[in-house]
C-alpha cells in the first residue's frame, strides 16, 4: 500500500477537532462523515458501523475511519487520541466512543424511526383536528353556541336561551357527540352509529357547569 499512514498522521489539535466533529455528525446523521486537507480534498471517511450479525444490541455499532488510500485508520486515531492530543480533546474522543458503544439502534435507523414517528403524529394531530371540525360543524348545525364543562370533566356543546320572555333562569341545551355502538345480530356484532339527540338540563343541573368557549 502506498503512503501508508502512521499515528503521527493524526496528531495535531486542528485535526483532532475535524475529526471529533466528523464523529460526532456521524452519530446525529447516521451517515458517511469526511475529514477535508488544506486543499479540500476527502483525505479521511468517519462512519458509524454496525455489526450485522450482532444485531440492534449495545456494542454492536463502532466508528470505523478509512484514509483515501483505503488503509483503515481507527488503531491510528486512538493511539493519536490517547497519547498525544490535549486531554479535553482525549476525553470527547472516549466520551464519543461511549455513546457509539451504548447505542442500541444505527443513528440511521434511528433517525428514520425518528421521522416516521413524527409523520404519524402529524397525521394523528391532522386528524384529530379535522374530527374536530366535522363535529363542531355537526354541533352548530344542531343549534350548539358554546362548549361546556361538567363537574365530573366531561365535556358538551351547548346552546343557552332564555325563558319564557326573557324571565327566568337559562335553560341549557346539551347536545351530546354521536357515537358508535356495538350491535349484536346473529351471534355476530357490527358498529352501527347512533346519533345523538339534545337534551335540557334542569335548572340545578344548569348551574354546576362551566362554559369553556364559543363555537366559531
Amino acid at each position: 500500500m502506498k503512503n501508508k499512514l502512521n499515528v503521527t498522521a493524526f496528531t495535531s489539535d486542528s485535526l483532532a477537532l475535524k475529526i471529533l466533529k466528523a464523529m460526532e455528525d456521524s452519530l446525529t446523521f447516521g451517515v458517511s462523515q469526511y475529514v477535508e486537507n488544506r486543499k479540500g480534498s476527502r483525505w479521511l471517511q468517519v462512519d458509524v458501523k454496525q455489526d450485522p450479525q450482532d444485531g440492534e444490541v449495545v456494542g454492536s455499532n463502532n466508528f470505523q475511519f478509512t484514509a483515501a488510500n483505503g488503509q483503515e485508520v481507527g488503531e491510528l486515531v486512538a493511539r493519536a487520541a490517547w497519547f498525544h492530543w490535549r486531554r479535553p480533546l482525549e476525553i470527547r474522543f472516549s466520551a464519543l466512543l461511549r455513546r457509539v458503544y451504548e447505542l442500541v439502534m444505527h443513528p440511521l435507523v434511528a433517525r428514520r424511526e425518528e421521522q416516521k414517528q413524527q409523520a404519524e403524529q402529524r397525521a394523528n394531530r391532522v386528524e384529530v383536528a379535522e374530527r374536530r371540525v366535522r363535529l363542531h360543524a355537526r354541533a352548530k348545525q344542531m343549534g350548539a353556541t358554546h362548549i361546556i364543562r361538567t363537574e365530573a370533566g366531561r365535556y358538551y356543546f351547548a346552546s343557552f336561551k332564555k325563558g319564557l320572555f326573557g324571565f327566568g333562569k337559562t335553560v341549557i341545551t346539551v347536545y351530546p357527540k354521536d357515537s358508535e355502538r356495538v350491535t349484536k345480530s346473529y351471534g355476530g356484532g357490527y358498529l352501527k352509529m347512533v346519533k345523538a339527540h339534545p337534551y335540557q338540563l334542569s335548572t340545578e343541573a344548569a348551574q354546576c357547569v362551566t362554559i369553556i368557549g364559543v363555537l366559531k
